[in-house]
Protein backbone atom coordinates (compact mmCIF):
# COMPACT_ATOMS: atom_id res chain seq x y z
CA UNK A 1 0.00 0.00 0.00
CA UNK A 2 1.37 3.80 -0.73
CA UNK A 3 -0.14 6.86 0.17
CA UNK A 4 -0.98 9.07 -2.67
CA UNK A 5 -0.06 13.27 -1.68
CA UNK A 6 -2.54 14.75 -3.92
CA UNK A 7 -2.15 18.66 -4.59
CA UNK A 8 -5.52 19.20 -6.66
CA UNK A 9 -8.64 20.25 -5.09
CA UNK A 10 -10.81 18.55 -6.96
CA UNK A 11 -10.37 16.17 -10.52
CA UNK A 12 -12.65 14.40 -12.53
CA UNK A 13 -12.87 12.11 -15.64
CA UNK A 14 -14.65 9.53 -16.92
CA UNK A 15 -13.40 6.34 -18.82
CA UNK A 16 -13.55 7.18 -22.18
CA UNK A 17 -10.05 7.45 -23.19
CA UNK A 18 -8.00 4.94 -21.12
CA UNK A 19 -8.32 0.91 -21.08
CA UNK A 20 -11.96 0.80 -19.71
CA UNK A 21 -10.55 -0.79 -16.81
CA UNK A 22 -11.01 0.07 -13.14
CA UNK A 23 -7.68 -1.05 -11.73
CA UNK A 24 -4.97 0.36 -9.43
CA UNK A 25 -2.35 -0.53 -6.65
CA UNK A 26 -3.74 -0.56 -2.94
CA UNK A 27 -3.36 2.63 -1.96
CA UNK A 28 -4.82 5.88 0.21
CA UNK A 29 -4.96 9.28 0.74
CA UNK A 30 -6.94 12.15 2.21
CA UNK A 31 -9.30 13.06 -0.85
CA UNK A 32 -12.65 11.70 -1.14
CA UNK A 33 -12.93 9.16 -3.86
CA UNK A 34 -16.02 8.80 -5.80
CA UNK A 35 -16.54 6.29 -8.71
CA UNK A 36 -20.23 6.19 -10.83
CA UNK A 37 -20.35 2.77 -12.32
CA UNK A 38 -22.54 3.24 -15.91
CA UNK A 39 -21.82 -0.48 -17.44
CA UNK A 40 -19.92 -3.01 -16.49
CA UNK A 41 -18.76 -5.01 -12.80
CA UNK A 42 -16.35 -4.24 -10.20
CA UNK A 43 -15.11 -4.73 -7.22
CA UNK A 44 -13.83 -2.31 -4.77
CA UNK A 45 -11.66 -3.47 -1.71
CA UNK A 46 -12.12 -1.15 1.13
CA UNK A 47 -10.56 -1.35 4.46
CA UNK A 48 -9.90 -4.90 3.60
CA UNK A 49 -13.75 -5.65 2.49
CA UNK A 50 -14.82 -6.12 -0.83
CA UNK A 51 -17.41 -4.89 -2.09
CA UNK A 52 -19.45 -5.58 -6.33
CA UNK A 53 -20.22 -2.37 -8.14
CA UNK A 54 -23.10 -3.61 -10.61
CA UNK A 55 -24.10 -0.73 -12.76
CA UNK A 56 -25.69 1.75 -11.87
CA UNK A 57 -24.01 1.78 -8.52
CA UNK A 58 -21.60 4.58 -6.81
CA UNK A 59 -19.04 3.85 -4.58
CA UNK A 60 -17.30 6.33 -1.67
CA UNK A 61 -13.98 6.06 -0.58
CA UNK A 62 -13.76 8.52 2.75
CA UNK A 63 -10.58 10.06 3.48
CA UNK A 64 -7.35 7.95 4.66
CA UNK A 65 -9.35 4.74 3.52
CA UNK A 66 -6.98 1.82 2.06
CA UNK A 67 -8.81 1.06 -1.48
CA UNK A 68 -7.94 -0.73 -4.66
CA UNK A 69 -9.88 -2.11 -7.32
CA UNK A 70 -10.36 -5.33 -9.20
CA UNK A 71 -11.39 -5.71 -12.79
CA UNK A 72 -12.12 -8.36 -15.19
CA UNK A 73 -13.90 -6.66 -18.16
CA UNK A 74 -14.54 -3.47 -20.16
CA UNK A 75 -16.40 -0.87 -17.28
CA UNK A 76 -17.85 2.75 -18.47
CA UNK A 77 -17.38 5.17 -15.22
CA UNK A 78 -17.12 8.15 -14.04
CA UNK A 79 -14.51 8.94 -11.09
CA UNK A 80 -14.20 12.42 -9.17
CA UNK A 81 -11.78 12.87 -6.27
CA UNK A 82 -12.04 15.51 -3.75
CA UNK A 83 -10.05 17.32 -1.22
CA UNK A 84 -12.25 17.91 2.10
CA UNK A 85 -10.65 21.20 2.48
CA UNK A 86 -12.96 23.04 -0.21
CA UNK A 87 -15.80 22.03 2.29
CA UNK A 88 -15.15 23.04 5.52
CA UNK A 89 -18.28 22.54 6.98
CA UNK A 90 -18.22 18.53 5.93
CA UNK A 91 -14.86 17.70 7.12
CA UNK A 92 -15.58 17.17 10.74
CA UNK A 93 -18.48 14.56 9.42
CA UNK A 94 -15.51 12.86 8.04
CA UNK A 95 -14.22 12.92 11.54
CA UNK A 96 -17.09 11.53 13.31
CA UNK A 97 -18.90 9.10 10.64
CA UNK A 98 -17.77 6.65 8.35
CA UNK A 99 -19.87 4.62 6.10
CA UNK A 100 -21.24 1.16 6.69
CA UNK A 101 -20.77 0.25 3.05
CA UNK A 102 -19.13 2.51 0.66
CA UNK A 103 -21.43 1.17 -2.41
CA UNK A 104 -25.20 2.20 -3.25
CA UNK A 105 -26.68 0.76 -5.67
CA UNK A 106 -29.74 1.86 -7.57
CA UNK A 107 -28.42 5.40 -8.32
CA UNK A 108 -31.25 6.41 -10.61
CA UNK A 109 -33.76 5.42 -7.82
CA UNK A 110 -32.53 8.48 -5.93
CA UNK A 111 -33.31 11.35 -9.04
CA UNK A 112 -31.72 14.02 -6.64
CA UNK A 113 -28.13 12.15 -6.25
CA UNK A 114 -28.21 10.83 -9.97
CA UNK A 115 -28.64 14.56 -10.80
CA UNK A 116 -25.66 16.30 -9.17
CA UNK A 117 -23.38 13.15 -10.35
CA UNK A 118 -24.94 14.51 -14.07
CA UNK A 119 -23.85 17.93 -13.32
CA UNK A 120 -20.51 17.35 -11.77
CA UNK A 121 -19.33 14.40 -14.21
CA UNK A 122 -20.61 17.13 -16.89
CA UNK A 123 -17.35 19.27 -16.09
CA UNK A 124 -15.39 16.28 -16.66
CA UNK A 125 -12.14 17.65 -17.74
CA UNK A 126 -9.14 16.81 -15.60
CA UNK A 127 -8.01 18.48 -12.86
CA UNK A 128 -9.54 21.72 -11.22
CA UNK A 129 -6.91 24.10 -11.66
CA UNK A 130 -6.62 23.55 -15.23
CA UNK A 131 -9.95 24.87 -15.79
CA UNK A 132 -11.41 28.80 -15.68
CA UNK A 133 -11.93 30.84 -12.58
CA UNK A 134 -16.00 29.93 -13.46
CA UNK A 135 -16.37 26.42 -13.42
CA UNK A 136 -14.03 25.91 -10.45
CA UNK A 137 -16.66 27.70 -8.71
CA UNK A 138 -19.36 25.69 -10.43
CA UNK A 139 -17.61 22.32 -9.88
CA UNK A 140 -16.74 23.82 -6.15
CA UNK A 141 -20.43 23.68 -6.13
CA UNK A 142 -21.63 20.53 -7.17
CA UNK A 143 -18.93 19.09 -5.21
CA UNK A 144 -20.24 20.26 -1.75
CA UNK A 145 -24.01 19.31 -3.06
CA UNK A 146 -22.93 15.88 -4.02
CA UNK A 147 -21.13 15.25 -0.23
CA UNK A 148 -24.46 16.42 0.82
CA UNK A 149 -26.54 14.03 -0.51
CA UNK A 150 -24.01 11.34 0.04
CA UNK A 151 -24.31 11.91 3.76
CA UNK A 152 -28.42 11.84 3.06
CA UNK A 153 -28.41 8.58 1.26
CA UNK A 154 -25.48 6.38 2.56
CA UNK A 155 -25.87 4.94 5.53
CA UNK A 156 -23.20 6.13 8.37
CA UNK A 157 -22.45 5.18 11.80
CA UNK A 158 -20.35 7.13 14.23
CA UNK A 159 -16.76 6.18 14.50
CA UNK A 160 -13.77 6.66 16.97
CA UNK A 161 -13.44 10.72 17.02
CA UNK A 162 -10.28 10.79 19.10
CA UNK A 163 -8.67 8.35 16.73
CA UNK A 164 -9.32 9.61 14.18
CA UNK A 165 -8.45 12.99 14.71
CA UNK A 166 -5.27 11.75 15.84
CA UNK A 167 -4.60 9.26 13.01
CA UNK A 168 -5.01 12.65 10.53
CA UNK A 169 -2.85 14.64 12.94
CA UNK A 170 -0.06 12.01 12.70
CA UNK A 171 -0.53 11.83 8.24
CA UNK A 172 -0.51 15.88 8.14
CA UNK A 173 2.68 15.95 10.10
CA UNK A 174 4.41 12.75 7.83
CA UNK A 175 2.89 14.56 4.35
CA UNK A 176 4.53 17.87 5.71
CA UNK A 177 8.09 16.10 6.43
CA UNK A 178 8.10 13.38 4.92
CA UNK A 179 11.80 14.79 3.42
CA UNK A 180 13.22 14.99 6.89
CA UNK A 181 14.22 12.68 8.94
CA UNK A 182 11.35 11.15 10.97
CA UNK A 183 10.73 8.40 13.76
CA UNK A 184 8.34 7.60 15.68
CA UNK A 185 10.23 8.61 18.68
CA UNK A 186 10.42 12.38 16.54
CA UNK A 187 6.67 12.13 16.39
CA UNK A 188 6.18 11.24 19.63
CA UNK A 189 7.86 14.48 21.06
CA UNK A 190 6.45 16.79 18.18
CA UNK A 191 2.94 15.37 18.16
CA UNK A 192 2.88 14.79 21.83
CA UNK A 193 1.33 11.12 21.55
CA UNK A 194 3.16 8.05 22.59
CA UNK A 195 4.95 5.88 20.09
CA UNK A 196 3.31 2.72 20.97
CA UNK A 197 0.09 4.78 20.21
CA UNK A 198 1.13 5.85 17.02
CA UNK A 199 2.57 2.98 15.55
CA UNK A 200 -0.57 0.97 16.93
CA UNK A 201 -2.41 3.45 14.78
CA UNK A 202 -0.90 2.55 11.77
CA UNK A 203 -1.43 -1.25 12.84
CA UNK A 204 -5.09 -0.46 13.04
CA UNK A 205 -6.08 1.33 10.59
CA UNK A 206 -3.70 1.06 7.90
CA UNK A 207 -2.18 -2.66 8.80
CA UNK A 208 1.22 -1.18 7.75
CA UNK A 209 4.51 -0.52 9.68
CA UNK A 210 5.21 2.97 10.25
CA UNK A 211 8.62 2.98 8.39
CA UNK A 212 6.77 1.68 5.36
CA UNK A 213 4.40 4.31 5.14
CA UNK A 214 7.17 6.89 5.47
CA UNK A 215 8.48 5.12 2.82
CA UNK A 216 5.65 4.95 0.08
CA UNK A 217 5.54 8.88 0.86
CA UNK A 218 8.73 9.23 -0.87
CA UNK A 219 8.48 6.62 -3.44
CA UNK A 220 5.09 8.45 -4.20
CA UNK A 221 7.19 12.20 -4.36
CA UNK A 222 10.20 10.44 -6.46
CA UNK A 223 8.03 8.96 -9.04
CA UNK A 224 6.88 12.62 -10.09
CA UNK A 225 10.64 13.90 -9.78
CA UNK A 226 11.22 10.92 -12.16
CA UNK A 227 9.00 11.76 -14.86
CA UNK A 228 8.75 15.25 -14.57
CA UNK A 229 12.29 16.27 -14.00
CA UNK A 230 15.57 15.13 -15.42
CA UNK A 231 17.37 15.01 -12.01
CA UNK A 232 19.86 12.22 -11.23
CA UNK A 233 18.37 9.27 -9.16
CA UNK A 234 21.12 10.36 -6.36
CA UNK A 235 19.30 14.03 -6.48
CA UNK A 236 15.80 12.56 -6.15
CA UNK A 237 16.83 9.95 -3.33
CA UNK A 238 18.40 12.70 -1.30
CA UNK A 239 15.48 15.55 -2.25
CA UNK A 240 12.71 12.98 -0.81
CA UNK A 241 14.36 11.79 2.11
CA UNK A 242 16.29 8.50 1.69
CA UNK A 243 19.37 8.46 3.70
CA UNK A 244 21.14 6.49 1.09
CA UNK A 245 20.69 5.57 -3.27
CA UNK A 246 20.26 1.83 -2.06
CA UNK A 247 17.55 2.24 0.61
CA UNK A 248 15.75 4.50 -1.77
CA UNK A 249 15.80 1.51 -4.95
CA UNK A 250 15.24 -1.25 -2.30
CA UNK A 251 11.86 0.77 -1.38
CA UNK A 252 11.07 1.69 -4.98
CA UNK A 253 11.43 -2.03 -6.21
CA UNK A 254 9.28 -2.77 -2.86
CA UNK A 255 6.53 -0.75 -4.12
CA UNK A 256 6.50 -0.61 -7.98
CA UNK A 257 8.41 -4.06 -9.01
CA UNK A 258 11.00 -1.74 -10.78
CA UNK A 259 13.99 0.12 -10.51
CA UNK A 260 13.55 4.28 -10.61
CA UNK A 261 15.64 3.93 -13.58
CA UNK A 262 13.30 1.87 -15.08
CA UNK A 263 10.33 3.57 -13.83
CA UNK A 264 11.66 6.65 -15.61
CA UNK A 265 12.21 5.27 -18.51
CA UNK A 266 8.74 3.29 -18.17
CA UNK A 267 7.14 6.53 -18.08
CA UNK A 268 8.64 7.89 -20.97
CA UNK A 269 7.98 5.01 -23.47
CA UNK A 270 11.26 3.98 -23.77
CA UNK A 271 12.23 0.36 -23.92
Amino acid sequence: MFYENKTYEIYVRDSLGDDGVLQCPLHLHYHVEIVYMREGNSVAVVDGKEYAMPPDSLLVVFPNQPHTYVSTEIERYHIAIISPNIMPEVVQLFDSYETTSPVLENVSSYPDLKAILELLFSLNGGKIEDESRRVNVIRRGYASALMGLIFKHFPVKKTNVECSRAMRTVIDYCVRNYSQELSLALLSQELHMSKYYISHLFGKEFNMKFNDYINSLRVSAACRLLCDTTKSITEISEEVGFATVRTFNRAFNKQYKLSPTEYRASSRGVE
